[in-house]
């Protein structure tokens, strides 16, 4: 990643807080409040109008955002904003087969995505002494990625003012609601003209093939803390919420299609997690990625760094807890149904140099919990 991952979405708070202006200067239909703590816009445009600001080679050439911050651990811990606040996450309502013959567009049309170099071939651990595994999902194939948990994990374009095509992670946090960092939806400027728009979210997204359709956003959210931070990183608060639209059978994206994930605040120093996403230094953002592995220091400015190999694409991408298929405890073990399948933070930046391997992200606090409660209010059904 170049500088640190930039955050692009942002948090809106209740609508009310706040003048409402225009996201881009072409879409007079577009809204957006700037509140105390938080950001966000409503996106007024139809869904045919959004999807026709995408073309096949649109999708096929998105690039990376690629963001890097200097290598600063803290021996303080950080300075965590709120009580501890957790949800938990849930299958959706039916488990269909997704549709892997729905290509988004071919991917021998794609071009390849514009990388800072790696110095040496990725290994365990790197100058920062931060141990971690990397690999695809196991075994790496599309019925692995199409199975929930994986299922809520996926893909993110969307596209600058300049109206150039960029790709992030996220996943699905609650029914309606994706979560992602902060710079996959706004510049930071502190400005209406650094929103980004046009965002699409394809869930399990594999080598071109939407298997569960592709989800346009109908509303934005992201902290003051990150719309106004002047787009460095670390940030105390990269982190933003995007309300998606119902598909054309009334469908809720986590409700019906693919589950969602639970979140907790206040938990990312001193756990372990797997960092999902689509990085576009491994398999050229292509194939969904997991690192694994054991938190590392805190990094400055509400941030840990965890060990990884993943760069520019895996921006958004959640770092969950306890992630996998639960257990029946039998022996010499503990229940894990709580604490199972929770995220944690989301990724927000890397390295300056590419020897340490390694990956920050800010720590959930009152922020997260203050741009979920404004994603629920804004439409019934969000959340429950």
């Amino acid at each position: 990643m170049r500088a640190v991952l930039k955050a692009l979405c942002t948090a809106a708070a209740i609508i009310a807080v706040g003048v409402f202006m225009s996201g881009r200067a072409d879409v007079q239909a577009q809204t957006q409040g700037v509140g105390p703590t938080l950001a966000g816009m409503i996106i007024d445009q139809t869904d045919a109008q959004l999807r026709a600001e995408w073309s096949a080679s649109d999708f096929a050439n998105a690039q990376p955002l690629d963001l890097r911050a200097a290598y600063n651990p803290q021996a303080a811990a950080p300075q965590l904003s709120g009580t501890p606040v957790q949800t938990l996450g849930a299958a959706p309502s039916s488990i269909a087969a997704g549709d892997n013959s729905n290509f988004l567009y071919d991917p021998s049309d794609a071009a390849a995505p514009s990388l800072a170099p790696l110095l040496d071939a990725p290994n365990a651990f790197g100058t920062s002494g931060l141990r971690f595994s990397s690999s695809r999902n196991t075994p790496s194939n599309s019925a692995t990625d199409n199975a929930y948990p994986n299922r809520t994990i996926g893909k993110l374009f969307f596209k600058d003012p300049a109206n150039n095509s960029f790709v992030c992670s996220a996943s699905v946090i609650r029914h309606r609601i994706v979560a992602t960092a902060g710079h996959c939806v706004h510049s930071g400027n502190g400005s209406p003209t650094g929103w980004y728009h046009a965002w699409v979210f394809v869930p399990s997204f594999r080598s071109g093939v939407a298997p569960f359709g592709n989800w346009v956003a109908a509303t934005v959210f992201t902290t003051t803390t990150w719309y106004a931070g002047g787009g460095g990183v670390p940030n105390a608060a990269d982190y933003a919420m995007l309300e998606m639209r119902d598909n054309a059978a009334g469908q809720r994206i986590g409700a019906n299609i693919t589950g969602f994930l639970g979140w907790i605040t206040n938990s990312l120093l001193g756990n372990h997690v797997h960092m999902m996403g689509y990085p576009c230094n491994l398999d050229s953002c292509n194939i969904m990625h997991q690192v694994s592995a054991g938190s590392g220091p805190a990094n400055g400015n509400n941030t840990v760094i965890y060990g990884s190999d993943a760069r520019g694409g895996s921006s958004g991408g959640p770092w969950i807890q306890n992630f996998g298929e639960n257990y029946v405890c039998t022996s010499g073990c503990t229940a894990n149904s709580a604490g199972r399948l929770q995220v944690t933070a989301v990724t927000s930046y890397g390295p300056v140099a590419t020897t340490p391997l390694y990956q920050g992200a800010s720590i959930p606090d009152s922020r997260w919990v203050a741009v979920y409660n404004a994603v629920c209010a804004h439409r019934v059904g969000n959340c429950s």
